[in-house]
C-alpha cells in the first residue's frame, strides 16, 4: 500500500472533513482509493464532481442522494457550478459518512465564494465523518486563508517500483498477444523503467505501449514520448542534441571533474541545465511584486530539500559554458532538462511559486533524487548569497581561451565545415563562439577564414572593460576550467595569435 493510501485512510478514521490532494493522475488516484477500501465504500455515499460532467456517482448510495437531492431537475443543472455543490453539502442532513471528490481545485479557489463554501463545510462535515476531497496538480499550495483548515496530502509521481510493475505487465500482455515477442531481460526492464521516470502511471503506460513492436520496446521511441510528456510542464524542455567533449577545445580540469562525477557515487540521473541563471533569479531582493521572492524561495526550499548538487560555471558569453553543461548529460548518460525560469514567472504571487514546484517534482523525478545542477552566469551579482551556496560542486570561471585552447577549437570547427588547411585570421582574445561563427561564414560564402573575419567584433573589444572586471571578480575567487586551483587574472593571458596553418586558399 503506497504512502498515500495510508495517509488516506488515517484522515478517514480521524474524521477529516476535507482534504487536498496534489496529483498528476486524479482519475487514477480516486481508482485506487476505492480499490484498496477493501469494499468499505461501497455502503456509503461516494461522488466525483468536474466543471464539465457536473455531480456523479461511484456508489449506489451515492446515486441515490445525487437523485433525491436533484429531484425532478438532473445534476448536470442542480450541480453546474462547484459553488453550487458546496451549498447543497452543506444543507444536506442525509448525508453521513460520503465521500466527495472535486477536481481543478486548484481553478475553484480563485473565486472566493467557492473557498467560503469550503470553510463553511468543515464544522458541518466533521461530526458526520463526511469528507470532502479537492484534488490539484503537483506544485499547488493551499491559499493562505484557509491552509489551517484543510489537510494537505500529495500523491507522488510513481515510483521506479511502480513504474517496473506497469512496464512487465505490458510486455507480458505483449507476449500473450503475440508469441515472438521477446520479453526483455532484467537489464533492459531497467533501462525502460528508467526511460519513464518523471511522468504519471498513465504517461508511462501510455508511452511503453506505444512503443511496442514485434522486435521489442522501441527505446527511442519511449524517450521522444516522455521527452514530450515532460515538455508539457512550463519552463521544461529536453535537450536533444548529442555533444560530447571532442566537441569543446581546452578546459582540460572541468572536463576531468565532470567525468569523475559522472562516473563516482551517487552519479547523476537528470542534469537541470539553468542558462544565465543570474537573468531568471534577478530581482529576487528588490521585488515589490513578491514574485521573484516567492520564485527564489522556493527554488532555495528544494535544492535544499532534495540535496540537489550543484555547479555554476562563470565567464563571458562564447566562452563555451553552455556548451560544456550541455555535454554532461551526454557524458552522465542521463538526460539534460533545461529550466527556463523567466517562462516560469507569472504576474500573481503564488502562480510562479506552483509553477517552479511542479516543475522540480517532474526533475526530481526523472532523476530518482538524483540532480546534478549546472547554471551558466555571466556575472554573479545578481546572484544571492544563499542560492550561491546551493550550488555545492563548485563555480568555475571560464576565461577567454589560452592559444593552445584557440588551436583544439580551431581544428574542431574547421573539420566539422571541411574547411581546408589555411592561414588563420588574427584572433586574438576570440572566444569559441567566435572561431565557431568564422568558420560558419567561411563555409556559407565560400570564402576564406581571413575574409570571414572582416564580419566578426570580438566580445575582447567589444566589451573589454566588462570582460577585465568579470576576470577581476573571479581573480582567487572562484576555480579556473583550465588548471587546478584559484583562477588568476593574466595567468593564462594570450601572447598573441596562433601561427596556425599556413595554406591559403585564393
Amino acid at each position: 500500500m503506497s504512502k498515500l493510501l495510508k495517509q488516506f485512510k488515517a484522515a478517514r478514521r480521524a474524521g477529516t472533513p476535507i482534504v487536498s490532494i496534489t496529483t498528476a493522475d486524479p482519475g487514477n488516484l480516486i481508482k485506487q482509493i476505492t480499490e484498496n477500501m477493501n469494499g468499505k465504500l461501497e455502503s456509503i455515499p461516494v461522488m466525483q464532481w468536474d466543471s464539465s460532467r457536473a455531480m456523479l456517482p461511484i456508489t449506489e448510495p451515492g446515486r441515490e442522494w445525487i437523485s433525491a437531492t436533484c429531484g425532478q431537475r438532473g445534476a448536470a443543472q442542480v450541480f453546474a457550478r462547484s459553488t453550487d455543490v458546496l451549498t447543497a453539502l452543506y444543507q444536506t442532513d442525509e448525508l453521513q459518512d460520503a465521500i466527495v471528490f472535486m477536481f481543478q481545485s486548484h481553478e475553484l479557489f480563485k473565486n472566493p465564494i467557492f473557498e467560503q463554501g469550503v470553510w463553511n463545510l468543515r464544522d458541518q462535515f466533521k461530526p458526520k465523518g463526511n469528507m470532502l476531497v479537492l484534488m490539484a496538480p503537483h506544485g499547488w499550495k493551499l491559499p493562505s486563508s484557509i491552509q489551517n483548515d484543510i489537510t494537505p496530502l500529495d500523491d507522488p509521481l510513481p515510483d521506479k517500483t511502480t513504474l517496473k510493475t506497469i512496464v512487465n505487465d505490458l510486455c507480458e500482455a505483449a507476449k500473450n498477444a503475440n508469441a515472438e515477442f521477446p520479453i526483455p531481460e532484467t537489464e533492459m526492464l531497467d533501462m525502460i523503467t528508467d526511460s519513464v521516470c518523471g511522468i504519471s502511471a498513465y504517461a508511462a503506460e501510455q508511452a511503453v505501449s506505444m512503443s511496442i513492436t514485434k522486435k521489442g520496446v522501441d527505446m527511442d521511441e519511449v524517450w521522444d514520448r516522455k521527452r514530450m510528456t515532460i515538455e508539457q510542464t512550463r519552463g521544461l524542455s529536453v535537450w536533444k542534441q548529442v555533444q560530447s567533449f571532442d566537441d569543446i577545445g581546452g578546459y582540460r580540469t572541468i572536463k576531468d571533474y565532470i567525468a569523475a562525477i559522472a562516473s563516482g557515487m551517487d552519479a547523476p540521473r537528470v542534469v537541470l541545465f539553468i542558462d544565465e541563471i543570474e537573468k531568471g533569479m534577478a530581482g529576487a531582493q528588490g521585488d515589490m511584486s513578491g514574485i521573484s521572492q516567492d520564485f527564489h524561495g522556493t527554488f532555495l526550499s528544494w535544492t535544499q530539500d532534495v540535496e540537489a548538487a550543484g555547479m555554476i560555471f562563470l565567464g563571458p558569453p562564447g566562452s563555451g559554458k553552455s556548451v560544456m553543461a550541455k555535454s554532461i548529460g551526454n557524458i552522465a548518460q542521463c538526460p539534460t532538462i533545461s529550466f527556463d525560469i523567466n517562462s516560469m514567472k507569472q504576474g500573481i504571487v503564488g502562480t510562479s511559486g506552483e509553477n517552479i514546484r511542479r516543475a522540480l517534482d517532474v526533475v526530481q523525478s526523472v532523476g530518482q533524487s538524483k540532480v546534478l545542477m549546472v547554471a551558466t552566469c555571466n556575472g554573479m551579482d545578481a546572484l544571492s548569497t544563499e542560492l550561491r551556496r546551493r550550488f555545492t560542486l563548485g563555480t568555475f570561471f571560464f576565461d577567454l581561451p589560452t592559444q593552445e585552447e584557440q588551436k583544439a577549437i580551431w581544428n574542431i570547427w574547421m573539420d566539422k565545415y571541411k574547411l581546408l588547411e589555411q592561414k588563420l585570421p588574427p584572433h586574438k582574445g576570440w572566444t569559441g563562439a567566435e572561431i565557431k561563427q568564422c568558420c560558419n561564414i567561411a563555409y556559407r560564402l565560400r570564402c576564406t577564414l581571413v575574409k570571414a573575419a572582416k564580419y566578426i567584433i570580438p566580445i575582447a573589444k567589444s566589451s573589454a572593460e566588462r570582460i577585465q572586471n568579470l576576470q577581476r571578480e573571479a581573480s582567487g575567487t572562484f576555480l579556473s576550467a583550465s588548471y587546478d586551483g584559484e583562477y588568476q587574472m593574466n595567468k593564462q593571458a594570450l601572447q598573441g595569435s596562433t601561427k596556425g596553418r599556413k595554406l591559403e586558399l585564393e
